[in-house]
């Protein structure tokens, strides 16, 4: 497979990704789970509402990595989206949190899916996106000729 090829694929996955993790924050954020009401250990805002917020934010950079052009650009901001991830799990970690990821609020309720297992699944996702992201801007910053095909063939 070229390289060219599997950015694409990477891209186009990533935001699939992130619209399926934006629909279910999304959707989760009008249920009547007690874990909304609870306020973030690091943000202070309640889980209902960081979950709107980044739902927004995830769809907004879903619809980018689906329909945009500039893979350097889709590929840094999942990057940095990712990289955000991963510090803000690291902080739940530092201030003692270690329940599961409610990322999906009460959407594991309706699936009938054990907060433990959702939250492994949050977290292979989120090493989809954070190794995915950088390996791709690795290619992309370690081969100039492949960031100027990206931009001009897309």
């Amino acid at each position: 497979m070229n390289t060219s090829k599997f950015l694409r694929i990477y891209i186009s996955s990533a935001g699939l990704v992130l619209a399926l993790a934006a629909l279910a924050k999304l959707s989760s954020s009008f249920g009547a789970a007690r874990v909304l009401g609870v306020k973030d250990p690091i943000l202070g805002y309640t889980f209902r509402d960081v979950f709107i917020i980044l739902g927004l934010v995830e769809l907004a950079l879903a619809l980018y990595c689906l329909l945009g052009k500039d893979n350097k650009l889709q590929i840094a901001l999942v990057a940095c989206l990712a990289t955000n991830f991963l510090l803000y799990r690291v902080g739940l970690h530092i201030v003692g949190w270690h329940r599961p990821c409610a990322c999906m609020g009460g959407l594991t309720d309706l699936l009938h899916i054990p907060q433990d297992v959702a939250d492994v699944i949050m977290k292979f996702f989120l090493l989809y996106l954070l190794l995915g992201s950088w390996i791709s801007f690795w290619i992309l910053t370690r081969r100039p000729n492949v960031a100027r095909s990206q931009m001009v063939s897309s």
